[in-house]
């Protein structure tokens, strides 16, 4: 199924995911990549060492013309508005900290996607407690927010959208 928008896209993922974790209670990292033929590839995190599977994954993308991509992980961060906390997450991760060791972190699933239109970033925060995770609603980031790590940016592309 062809997503005409960034966001439609998240939104249908989201929606999968409901359904993995009401099965699996977790998702291991992926890409989901769409080249300009629109052939759908999915791609696992195959490789332990990040730094290698970003450089892996960027040649991929160029070899297959990729248009659109979209990573979906697992992650830790720190959701505020407060300046002076998000400062504070800031150089946690620059004094070589993990947001996981950070006080008030959450866990969330993320999704970034990226094409020619620019990126589009959403979470849905994971909620443990007795059995099986669940999801929370799906939570977007703001147009003007940016994502900084090794795999952002996947296609060359740099402004977010609003959605």
């Amino acid at each position: 199924m062809k997503h005409e928008t960034l966001k439609e896209q998240i939104e249908c993922v989201s929606e999968w995911a409901d359904a993995v974790f009401a099965d699996a209670g977790e998702i291991l990292p992926m890409w989901h990549a769409i080249d300009a033929d629109g052939t759908n590839h999915i791609i696992p995190a195959l490789m332990p060492d990040k730094d290698a599977m970003a450089a892996a994954l960027r040649a991929f993308c160029k070899e297959k013309n990729a248009v659109r991509l979209m990573f979906i992980t697992e992650a830790w961060t720190c959701a505020t508005d407060d300046q002076k906390v998000a400062e504070q997450a800031m150089a946690w991760m620059r004094a070589g900290k993990t947001l996981e060791s950070f006080p008030g972190r959450i866990e969330v699933l993320m999704f970034s996607c990226e094409d020619e239109t620019g990126t589009l970033n959403a979470h849905r925060r994971i909620i443990r407690g007795e059995g099986k995770p669940t999801l929370g609603p799906l939570e977007w980031f703001p147009a003007n927010s940016t994502l900084e790590g090794r795999f952002t940016n996947m296609l060359g592309g740099t402004k977010c959208t609003k959605h």
